[in-house]
């Protein structure tokens, strides 16, 4: 089954287009790209349209996935294998949501895998500092878990 890897931003300003830019630049920063109009068809989404600017986090500029970034370490996908740690790409992705989180009032990040029921993600309220070491302990420690972090300042 396919990974997901959702951003979901309430903004401070009403101009939502500033807003996907910074998004797409913070995550350009460290490797990855937004997808605002995704190709996922998320049950989890329903719940945030027209309240929210919502995308998906990909590894790939070219494709609308994030299936290296969500791989376990020293795991093949594709022929290739990721060339990183889990905790080295959650840091990154971390450094890129501390910025982001700048200019918004509320941000979330589902992590997990696709077509899982909103209700079946684990809630977590956290820090985007404290986020890249929580999140490598839950991925390596219990598999591979649909998670919800709901970010705090």
């Amino acid at each position: 089954m396919s990974k997901i890897c959702f951003l979901i931003l309430s903004c401070k300003d009403a101009d939502h287009a500033r807003m996907e830019s910074i998004v797409q630049n913070q995550l350009s920063k460290v490797g990855y790209r937004a997808f605002f109009e995704s190709s996922y068809n998320e049950p989890l989404l329903a719940r945030y349209m027209d309240k929210s600017i919502a995308c998906s986090i990909s590894d790939s500029a070219l494709y609308d996935n994030c299936e290296m970034l969500l791989l376990p370490d020293q795991c093949w996908i594709n022929g290739k294998t990721n060339d990183t740690s889990f905790l080295y790409r959650m840091k990154a992705l971390g450094k890129a949501l501390s910025e982001i989180e700048k200019y918004t009032e509320t941000m979330e990040l589902y992590m997990g895998e696709s077509g899982t029921d909103p209700e079946d993600f684990d809630e977590m309220i956290i820090s985007t500092i404290d986020f890249p070491e929580r999140a490598n302990d839950l991925f390596n420690n219990t598999g591979f878990p649909s998670l919800h972090f709901v970010f705090f300042r």
